[in-house]
């Protein structure tokens, strides 16, 4: 895995897949995945990978209208919808380790009850983590799998929104919550400091684990301080 050296994580085209980003970590469980499935006898197909928060507002404020509605089970679809959609910068397609996949797609062979177990048997080996926790074809999301890696701890111990907020700060793609700070409190947690959920703000918490870190930081100009916390191991939350 290459070291990342500049204040934020890079996304890249995931080869062989035009349109396609992620971040590093991501590429080579993806591939392995596909050929997975292929080696099944299907074939991976991808809906939507990363998302700018541009691309994820409209889905966000369709999905808003839908709950603000009450639910309602008949709705316009054109302007709601009831499929779940995080605030953008909140979602892990901002941060380059999600990705949605066409459940009736992938496995036209097998029966249509048995096509969300074959993404989870094929999946799951490489790391890649389904949002339901059963497999059901008939469930929102059964389409949605996250390559936590680096944030997997984060994940566990602070739940998803702080894995997804964390790794959409990475990138640089947090929208209204990004800042240095953040990103700062994030790459922290990264180096297995349990530091709580970013919030913004260096308070005390933060301060004793960056000199824990040994890393000095300049609070007018907190660059340098990132840089430095990115080539640090990442290590599990204690």
């Amino acid at each position: 895995m290459t070291l990342v050296t500049t204040k934020y994580r890079p996304l890249l085209d995931v080869p062989g897949h035009p349109g396609l980003r992620c971040i590093e970590p991501t590429i080579a469980p993806f591939l392995a995945w596909e050929a997975d499935v292929k080696a099944a006898g299907g074939v991976l197909h991808v809906n939507s990978m990363t998302r700018t928060c541009a691309e994820q507002q409209p889905l966000f404020d369709k999905y808003k209208r839908w709950v603000e509605a009450g639910k309602p089970e008949k709705y316009d679809s054109n302007v709601m919808t009831n499929v779940v959609a995080c605030e953008p910068g909140r979602s892990g397609h901002q941060g380059g380790i999600s990705v949605d996949v066409n459940t009736f797609k992938c496995f036209p062979a097998a029966p249509a009850d048995q096509q969300v177990d074959l993404l989870w048997k094929t999946g799951k080996p490489h790391g890649w983590r389904p949002i339901i926790d059963q497999p059901d074809e008939a469930r929102s999301e059964r389409w949605h799998y996250d390559q936590h890696q680096t944030w997997l701890s984060v994940h566990d111990k602070l739940g998803a929104d702080a894995a997804y907020y964390c790794s959409a700060l990475d990138v640089g793609q947090a929208g209204k919550w990004q800042s240095d700070e953040a990103l700062l409190q994030a790459l922290v947690l990264r180096a297995g400091i349990n530091i709580g959920k970013p919030d913004g703000q260096i308070g005390p918490k933060t301060s004793a684990a960056l000199v824990q870190l040994g890393i000095i930081v300049d609070l007018r100009h907190l660059e340098p301080a990132i840089v430095s916390l990115r080539a640090l191991p990442a290590k599990d939350l204690a």
